[in-house]
């Protein structure tokens, strides 16, 4: 999957908490099978109440957790461990499942995509080099820089993300799945 120097491992970041969330399950989604791992520390999102990345890193993981039990996104909370302390157990994991996507706050040395709105007026995105862009209402249709524009997720797919599940079979989801082919540093 992709020329992004690990193949099977990619990284989703943004400014914008809700953006870099919604990201990394769309970039999961566009994989097929994945596991996405929340690794911003400073704004965590609750994605699962199971175990953490945190304990897996420490205890080891079980069985279960070395490859999917079913196809779609399967989504883990880091725990607040960062990407040092976890860079073992994202390895292991790695080597067992399809693809995996970590939402992180800075670039790392996996390939990281940012992930930027399209807003209007003074919030504009001033960011000239490759993204992923968001369109939203009353936002400009084309993008600043390249890369893909997604188109704007209604309401009830974003609900649906927020909430653990993604939206399948929509235009947002499927424009997601040329980012695995795109060079990113």
């Amino acid at each position: 999957m992709g020329s992004n120097g690990k193949g099977n491992v990619m990284a989703v970041m943004s400014d914008d908490p809700i953006l870099s969330g919604i990201g990394a399950v769309g970039l999961a989604a566009a994989a097929g099978t994945a596991l996405s791992i929340d690794l911003d520390t400073a704004r965590p999102f609750a994605w699962s109440p199971g175990r953490t990345l945190a304990e897996i890193a420490v205890e080891g993981p079980t069985h279960s957790e070395l490859s999917p039990r079913r196809s779609g996104v399967a989504l883990l909370s880091g725990g607040g461990i960062g990407l040092d302390a976890a860079i073992e157990a994202i390895d292991l994991l790695a080597s067992r499942w399809p693809a995996v996507v970590l939402r992180v706050s800075q670039p790392i040395r996996f390939g990281t995509v940012p992930v930027l709105g399209l807003y209007p007026g003074w919030a504009a995105p001033t960011h000239l080099g490759p993204a992923v862009w968001q369109r939203v209402p009353s936002g400009p249709a084309s993008a600043p820089g390249p890369g893909p524009v997604l188109p704007c997720l209604g309401s009830w797919s974003l609900r649906r993300i927020l909430l653990g599940s993604t939206p399948l079979g929509s235009r947002w989801a499927s424009t997601w799945r040329e980012v695995w082919s795109l060079p990113w540093d």
